[in-house]
């Protein structure tokens, strides 16, 4: 009798913890089914895509016309200057006074060069002409000097290419400069429609 009951009482303890052990696994498998090593089949997806650099300027303000006009008979050259409210001394310009304007529409800072087709002599001729441009930044910081001073006239040269900014910068409150030009007219100047092109040439720095 003694032997049945510890028989029993076996059986009755296996049970129990076979139970035990179900609701364990249970609770296991619950807690910890989205771990690799429980045996549950895990899949991923990917995000991915490619942002493009792009080196690219704009400018805002592309033109500059003082119209016709001439030396003032009292003087041998006129200045002509878009700088600072713009101004005409000793001639009959048109008074401009705004100056090109260049902004950074690309994605990352680039260096800016400019060139010319025609330097002062070819441009305005006559004894003693200037064709000179002044840089400054219209938002504080967009261009770092690299050739120039900033805020300072200097002598547009052609063929020969001038550095002006490096970097130029692409961010939205650091984009935008303005270039100012003086022109020296003498009184032997060359006559007619006078014309060139400024060209901005800018890479990837």
């Amino acid at each position: 009798m003694n032997s049945d009951k510890f028989l029993l009482g076996i059986a009755i303890f296996a049970i129990s913890v076979s139970f035990i052990g179900v609701l364990f696994t249970h609770f296991t498998i619950n807690e910890y089914k989205n771990l690799k090593f429980t045996g549950f089949y895990v899949q991923e997806g990917n995000v991915s895509l490619n942002v493009l650099s792009v080196a690219a300027i704009n400018f805002t303000v592309s033109d500059i016309n003082w119209g016709s006009g001439q030396v003032n008979d009292s003087a041998d050259y006129a200045i002509l200057d878009t700088c600072c409210g713009g101004s005409v001394t000793d001639g009959n310009w048109s008074i401009v006074s705004q100056g090109f304007e260049i902004r950074n529409v690309g994605n990352v800072n680039v260096s800016l060069n400019l060139t010319s087709d025609d330097d002062a002599t070819t441009f305005i001729g006559g004894g003693g002409p200037l064709f000179q441009l002044n840089v400054t930044n219209i938002d504080s910081g967009a261009c770092t000097a690299n050739g120039i001073t900033l805020g300072q006239y200097f002598e547009v040269t052609s063929p020969a290419t001038m550095a002006i900014c490096n970097p130029f910068q692409f961010l939205n409150a650091t984009d935008e400069i303005r270039i100012d030009v003086k022109i020296k007219i003498p009184k032997d100047s060359n006559t007619g429609l006078r014309k060139t092109t400024l060209s901005a040439v800018v890479s990837s720095v």
